[in-house]
């Protein structure tokens, strides 16, 4: 299948050469110094503005396929062997997902510094959800943090989102980690709560959330071998691991499964929703179907082609293995 949204216009524009992070950092530049960089000084220096926002997250993308050599390659060969396109358009492509993961953090540190901003950025209204109770299946695509938000401040349901914890069993870099709490604090203020960990004392809440005939929003496409319950799910010919405690939860309440993603802009916030999947038997099928349809609409927002895990038994496909 081709994807309908890969074209050479939704590249990102490259950066001018020597820019800060090339001219501090050289070829095989150790990723805790780009980490280093990224989260001390480039987004809290550059990203205050809409301008300085987008130069930051050229500047984290070009650095990131710089540097990330292992993810690069892995995210680069799956995008081939998906869509059949060539490296040098897949590379493109890649660059383009940086931009986007990179986007939404300068996007979330200048709205946490304009409020007045934030709102005129959010949509106006949120389309109303199906009566009982609702899982809202998202993807680590385009602006899902801000996506939450909108669905939190315009919807008429109490929504809520499940989020893991920012400890050693989330690893990344201290820097990102300490960027990621303070995002973390600034939803919870601007959302006024609305978030459920994931230890088993918080999905019972969110189990009674259901229950009560609420609402809850997760990202699917978590990595099968970071979490306790996972299932395969097959994406053009390639049995990957993911994520499914929170599909068993849509079970076991008998929930309907909104699929949707959230797309950012210089003009405002879009939320895309798929169909509504009815309660009864296993939603596992039809929701990856529904989250992979926006996938291949855009492949150039999706952040997580380097991390993928084969099934067991298949040829490992993620990075850094």
């Amino acid at each position: 299948m081709t994807p309908r949204r890969i074209a050479p216009e939704h590249a990102p524009a490259a950066p001018a050469p020597g820019n800060v992070v090339s001219a501090a950092h050289g070829p095989g530049a150790d990723e805790g110094m780009i980490a280093s960089w990224r989260y001390r000084r480039g987004l809290p220096l550059l990203a205050r503005g809409p301008v300085g926002g987008r130069i930051y997250a050229r500047l984290v993308a070009r650095a990131g396929g710089a540097h990330a050599v292992e993810r690069r390659r892995a995210a680069v060969a799956r995008l081939v062997r998906w869509y059949g396109v060539d490296a040098r358009r897949a590379a493109a492509i890649h660059r383009a997902c940086l931009l986007s993961e990179a986007q939404e953090e300068a996007d979330s540190l200048r709205f946490m510094h304009d409020p007045g901003a934030f709102e005129r950025w959010l949509p106006r209204d949120v389309p109303a959800l199906p009566a009982g109770p609702v899982v809202l299946a998202g993807l680590h695509l385009g602006s899902p943090v801000l996506g939450f938000l909108a669905l939190r401040r315009r919807g008429v349901r109490d929504v809520h989102a499940l989020v893991r914890a920012l400890d050693d069993g989330n690893p990344m870099q201290d820097e990102k980690r300490r960027w990621g709490e303070e995002k973390l604090a600034w939803v919870r203020s601007v959302g006024r709560g609305g978030i459920f960990g994931t230890e088993p004392a918080a999905i019972a809440a969110a189990r009674d959330h259901l229950c009560a005939g609420n609402a809850i929003f997760a990202a699917l496409d978590v990595p099968g071998d970071v979490v306790g319950r996972s299932a395969v799910v097959e994406m053009h010919g390639e049995r990957l691991l993911f994520a499914s405690g929170v599909l068993q939860l849509a079970r076991l309440t008998r929930s309907t499964v909104v699929p949707m993603v959230a797309l950012g802009s210089p003009r405002g916030l879009r939320l895309r929703f798929g169909a509504p999947i009815a309660p009864g038997g296993d939603p596992a099928a039809a929701t990856f179907a529904a989250l992979g349809d926006f996938v291949d609409r855009f492949p150039d927002e999706w952040w997580m082609w380097p991390y993928l895990r084969a099934a067991s038994g298949d040829r490992e496909s993620a990075a850094g293995d």
